[in-house]
């Protein structure tokens, strides 16, 4: 257990630090962004998907948390409505967008804006591409499962939705994904419910 409770510990550290160094392309995604909202097309899709973060460190260092971040980074206002059309790509092959979804949800930490609009988002795909998500959480190393699986139920209250959430996926992919399943139910025990908001604190939020 403390092991386990160190590797997170040294894996919050790290990506604090590598975030702040982290090279992003903000001319580029928001230029594929204009050009997807001025059409549709698979061409325009395909870009978007290219150009929007692949990882929670790039992902981060292009929006961070909130508008109240310093220096003042005005991508922050665009977050809202990129990640909505991110939800809404429909040309790219599950495979391809549960590898980006997860990529950017693995090493994620909970906070209002940027992290919290892609948590929602991660819940609603789960509704709708679950299996391309556990097969693609299949291949990651267990420590990786787990980093995926603490972003995805982190809360600082006790949720209905996550204890059905919980108990539906469980029912399904129980037999095809045995291990898959242990990890994501020791997650949802140490961060359903359990964790602050990292604008809120740690252990100074933990005393109230």
């Amino acid at each position: 257990m403390r092991n386990i409770l160190f590797v997170i510990l040294i894996t919050i550290t790290a990506s604090d630090m590598y975030a702040q160094y982290v090279s992003v392309d903000t001319v580029k995604l928001n230029e594929a962004y204009r050009n997807l909202m001025a059409s549709n097309s698979q061409e325009n899709q395909e870009a978007y998907f290219k150009a929007f973060p692949n990882n929670w460190m790039e992902y981060i260092a292009t929006y961070q948390s909130c508008k109240d971040s310093k220096p003042k980074n005005l991508q922050y206002s665009y977050v809202y409505e990129q990640v909505k059309a991110f939800g809404k790509l429909k040309t790219i092959s599950y495979v391809e967008y549960c590898r980006k979804l997860v990529n950017l949800a693995v090493g994620a930490k909970l906070d209002l804006g940027a992290s919290n609009y892609l948590q929602i988002l991660l819940h609603a795909k789960m509704i709708t591409m679950s299996g391309s998500i556990f097969n693609t959480l299949a291949w990651l190393h267990r420590g990786h499962q787990f980093e995926f699986w603490a972003f995805y139920w982190a809360s600082p209250y006790i949720s209905k939705d996550n204890v059905t959430d919980l108990e539906h996926l469980q029912k399904l992919y129980k037999e095809k994904h045995p291990l898959e399943v242990k990890i994501m139910v020791d997650a949802y025990k140490f961060f359903s419910g359990k964790v602050n908001l990292v604008s809120s604190g740690y252990l100074e939020s933990d005393k109230k």
